[in-house]
């Protein structure tokens, strides 16, 4: 880590930039790019949390660094803010990461200082799973503690569930602990911060659209959100409440809120940039650079952002189960008016599958426009342009688009960021 942009975009801010990557975890030309684009590289096991934290360690002693701060995937947070924390060079404190990190953390934690209710069990195994929603009641929601990208998101509503979510558990080779959790109805919204020095300031919020039932995939995401101000301040209020009684200080943050008929109710936050493109989202509707401005945070700059001017959009694929034969129409939908970018992650041989996670999704098409109906509509003439020819039945055609080697190396915990 940190991925390319943010490297380049750092060094825009005057950083002498040290780069730690797993070299599994791209391929080897994005990782070329990011070795040139870095001052000094070195490579690391992400997998052994312990053998990271000390190749960190060794790192920042061999080249003197002033600070060392983690932009990447949520598995390599604690490794690095526990070492910076060892070294004297953190802005956070591993305890504060770890309590926006670790969902059971996060519950507790909320808890303890009467924000957000939501009753909730912690168990330890899969096979557990069925008491403690029997406890909480049906319908409700099953989610790994560690877990990220929608990965082993569920929700459990009756009977045929409990077979359902251990044939879910077994595919994705889920470990506990498991949170479960009430289902929380209401519009679900992302508040995305930026904290300088302990003080927390709100970038936008964003608008998310949900697939299917029983996973929570997200499938489409809308900045700024249509919220009302009052409903837009109770969204920060809480959010803004959970940073501070975590005791976080310095850098992004991305909360998800659900806006219950009881208020507003935290979902789970992570100590990074929001996934799923949310930062060109903002860009493009803001002339704002989260990116740019998480290096700002770090030399103690407040982030300056006007009001929107225009609305994004990020609309994900969902193409039928099958083998595909052909894509056509990228560039000609990513020349329409309006059309941002356009990215199908499925090649002619790959199997498709039906959308489990973020991982597992087909593609994507980002728009702008003057109003969320304007760019629903050029997602839509952008999509309709593909064609991406399938054939059913399913057939074993190579593995699943998600497994490739070469799928986009912008992916991070599945959720698209820019590359």
């Amino acid at each position: 880590m940190p991925y390319r942009q943010l490297v380049r975009k750092a060094r825009a801010a005057g950083f002498w930039v040290c780069s730690v990557w797993d070299p599994t975890f791209e391929s080897a030309d994005y990782l070329a790019d990011v070795r040139a684009a870095s001052d000094a590289f070195h490579t690391a096991d992400f997998g052994d949390e312990l053998a990271m934290r000390s190749e960190l360690v060794r790192c920042a002693r061999l080249h003197g660094v002033d600070l060392l701060y983690g932009v990447g995937r949520d598995v390599t947070h604690m490794p690095t803010h526990t070492a910076a924390a060892e070294l004297g060079l953190a802005v956070n404190s591993p305890e504060s990461v770890h309590v926006l990190t670790d969902k059971a953390a996060m519950r507790a934690l909320l808890a303890r200082h009467s924000l957000s209710p939501v009753r909730t069990r912690t168990v330890g195994d899969v096979e557990d799973v069925s008491d403690a929603v029997g406890e909480i009641g049906a319908p409700a929601v099953v989610k790994p503690v560690a877990g990220s990208g929608s990965r082993g998101v569920f929700l459990w509503e009756g009977a045929q569930s409990g077979r359902h979510w251990r044939r879910l558990a077994h595919a994705q080779s889920l470990r506990g602990p498991f949170l479960v959790e009430e289902f929380l109805r209401g519009p679900e919204f992302s508040v995305e911060t930026l904290s300088v020095a302990g003080v927390h300031h709100v970038i936008g919020v964003t608008a998310k659209t949900l697939g299917p039932r029983p996973h929570f995939v997200e499938m489409a995401h809308h900045h700024p959100a249509d919220v009302t101000a009052v409903q837009r301040s109770a969204l920060e209020q809480v959010t803004t409440a959970l940073l501070d009684a975590a005791g976080y200080r310095t850098g992004p943050a991305h909360t998800e809120v659900i806006l219950t008929e009881a208020g507003p109710r935290i979902v789970e936050s992570q100590a990074r940039l929001g996934g799923d493109r949310i930062p060109r989202l903002i860009e493009l509707a803001t002339g704002y650079d989260i990116e740019a401005g998480v290096f700002d945070a770090l030399l103690g700059n407040a982030p300056v952002v006007g009001p929107p001017t225009a609305t994004a959009t990020i609309r994900y694929l969902d193409i039928p189960v099958g083998c595909v034969t052909s894509v056509e129409g990228v560039d000609v939908a990513t020349a329409q008016a309006g059309v941002d970018d356009v990215v199908v992650s499925v090649a002619a041989g790959d199997r498709i599958e039906a959308t489990r996670d973020s991982r597992s999704r087909h593609g994507h098409v980002i728009t702008v426009g003057e109003t969320r109906a304007m760019c629903d509509a050029r997602a839509d003439r952008a999509a309709a342009t593909l064609s991406i020819l399938v054939d059913p039945p399913l057939v074993t055609a190579g593995p699943p688009a998600w497994e490739r080697a070469s799928r986009p190396a912008h992916a991070m915990d599945g959720d698209i960021v820019s590359a």
